[in-house]
């Protein structure tokens, strides 16, 4: 239960039509994040967006390998394409910021899809 005066509201950080909530303008994580789960752990490839997207371990026994194969694709190119943007506004402290953000979820979630595999 959320105290008083507490605002939940969402958007889609990554442009990629998977809206996160948001408390009080920080992203939510975790546990807290997976209650506003749209996709509720139905196996999709955009459950394991949100998780990685919200900070939440992915069980790789949830999906079927075709769903952790377009993630690990899916999470690759993202990589390519966040270098290419550190590259060219590299001397933006701001968007450096927010692309290291991302590059630490593309290494954790990658991390996550390969083991065992």
């Amino acid at each position: 239960m959320m105290a008083s005066g507490q605002k939940v509201y969402f958007d889609d950080p990554w442009g990629d039509n998977i809206q996160i909530p948001y408390l009080n303008g920080s992203p939510m994580k975790g546990k807290k994040a997976n209650a506003y789960n749209p996709f509720r752990d139905d196996g999709s490839l955009q459950d394991i967006l949100y998780k990685g997207h919200t900070g939440q371990k992915i069980n790789k026994q949830m999906y079927r390998p075709e769903e952790i194969q377009q993630a690990k694709e899916w999470y690759e190119q993202a990589g390519m394409q966040t270098r290419m943007i550190m590259e060219k506004y590299a001397n933006n402290p701001a968007v450096i910021k927010a692309q290291e953000e991302k590059i630490r979820e593309i290494t954790s979630v990658l991390e996550q899809l390969t083991k065992g595999y």
